[in-house]
């Protein structure tokens, strides 16, 4: 199994969706949006282009206030879609219902 393919760009890891939440710090005690904390302390290799509030923001699949299908997708989206994606090494009818940001036409559930 190819996992670092053309379908994923290459690579496997966090996205800035992933990214784009509060965390809190245990060193400080402090919470803060890891964006922007990753962004401050010059983690990327160019600046944000924007507040984290402007970037991509996964669901918090364990938030119970959000909708249930927003907060799966984002989990399916976060473990799954690396591989289940089109052209990518996890192959199957569900592949594109995977991707948090798929048209509701291209979603098999």
């Amino acid at each position: 199994m190819g996992c670092h393919t053309d379908a994923a760009g290459r690579t496997l890891g966090l996205e800035t969706a992933q990214l784009n939440r509060d965390l809190q710090y245990p060193s400080t005690g402090r919470t803060a949006n890891q964006l922007a904390t990753l962004n401050h302390i010059g983690m990327f290799s160019a600046p944000l282009s924007g507040t984290p509030e402007q970037q991509a923001k996964l669901a918090e699949p364990f938030n119970s206030a959000l909708p249930l299908e927003q907060r799966a997708r984002a989990y399916l989206h976060a473990n799954c879609s690396l591989c289940h994606r089109p052209n990518g090494p996890g192959q199957g009818r569900r592949t594109s219902a995977t991707r948090c940001r798929a048209p509701a036409s291209a979603r098999s559930t």
